[in-house]
């Protein structure tokens, strides 16, 4: 209702998945539109269901739907050795993603069952709390500087908003944000991920230097103010984000090299306080990229396990409320896995957290 007052003189379909439901829009609008798909012709249906089947084959969120059905399992359970084996299999598993949230909370159910091994993993959970503790002092002994930068993909501006005026489930997100510098007029430079990394880091606009064409997906060094600046000033620069950074130097470690390397948030922040232990001499800047918060919205505490398709979304108003609802359990995960494993860092250590869009020259 509100576009008349911006003076819209042309429109630029950038979804493939709702490019016929956006035309046929515009078209009743009386707006004129360019369609930058309008030369493909594969079938949609087939395409959102093959890079579906993609992700769920290669992707990270695999462990998230393997720990939903174990607490199904486990829930539904009533003979004893099995609910018993059911326990520790999840126990296992959150174990396995460095969500010791969870894994610690399931080891007090199991102990407080009395099961056969309680003794042993009282044990183990007093080891891990030892564990946790010379991790917390070696961190903070730490006098060199260190740079957190998480991305947490897709993260609606309305959710920070609320979690800063305390209004919504994001707790520990909103007291940082009531506690720190909280910029609220940042836009992104594109439509989808990779274009915003180069903008953030490049200060590159994709459509005007071709690089949309371009499917390295990389980020150059010498083309970023603020990579060579850490480079220059002898960061360590470890990078769990979607583009590789490409230099000459070797002190960049690029984590992931295709999709199936893709990892949960919580294998994240545990490389995080690994890489901070293991250069404990050094300067180090660490890029977090998580995904929970983007589509399909799997975390490892949902209570459904939705795999939404753009076109479902947009034909079923009940399917929207329920994915609606796994969004919020998805970055509900990432605000409680952000509260645990942030305590180990100290007030020192610069944290910056965004949405993917972010211009981060600023």
């Amino acid at each position: 209702n509100d576009i008349k007052k911006y003076q819209v003189d042309l429109i630029v379909i950038s979804s493939f998945a709702f490019m016929d439901e956006i035309s046929s829009e515009i078209t009743k609008l009386g707006y004129k539109y360019v369609n930058l798909y309008s030369n493909i012709d594969e079938d949609k249906e087939y395409i959102i269901k093959t890079r579906i089947e993609e992700e769920i084959e290669n992707n990270y969120f695999v462990n998230y739907i393997n720990i939903f059905y174990l607490k199904e399992k486990y829930c539904t359970e009533k003979e004893i050795v099995k609910k018993e084996f059911w326990l520790k299999e999840l126990i296992i598993s959150c174990l396995d993603i460095k969500d010791f949230v969870q894994a610690e909370l399931f080891i007090n159910k199991y102990i407080e069952k009395n099961y056969k091994n309680s003794k042993r993993y009282k044990e183990f959970l007093s080891d891990l709390h030892s564990l946790f503790k010379d991790i917390k002092v070696k961190i903070n002994n730490n006098k060199n500087k260190k740079i957190v930068f998480t991305v947490c993909d897709a993260l609606k501006y309305d959710d920070i908003e609320n979690a800063y005026k305390g209004k919504n489930q994001l707790k520990w997100i909103g007291i940082k944000a009531r506690n720190s510098l909280f910029y609220r007029n940042s836009f992104a430079t594109s439509t989808y991920t990779r274009a915003c990394f180069k903008g953030m880091f490049e200060k590159k606009m994709i459509l005007l230097d071709n690089d949309c064409e371009n499917k390295k997906y990389e980020l150059d060094v010498e083309r970023s103010d603020i990579l060579k600046l850490l480079i220059d000033n002898n960061y360590f620069i470890v990078n769990n984000g979607l583009l590789k950074i490409v230099n000459k130097e070797n002190n960049i470690i690029n984590l992931i090299k295709d999709k199936g390397d893709y990892k949960c948030c919580t294998q994240q922040l545990w490389e995080m306080l690994k890489y901070m232990c293991k250069f404990e001499n050094s300067n180090i800047f660490i890029l977090n990229h998580f995904l929970e918060s983007h589509s399909p919205y799997f975390g490892g505490d949902n209570k459904s396990v939705i795999l939404s398709t753009p076109l479902e979304l947009m034909n079923n108003s009940d399917f929207r409320r329920k994915v609606a609802s796994q969004y919020n359990d998805a970055i509900r995960y990432i605000d409680n896995q952000m509260k645990f494993y942030y305590s180990f860092l100290n007030a020192k250590i610069y944290l910056i957290n965004s949405s993917t869009p972010l211009d981060f020259n600023a």
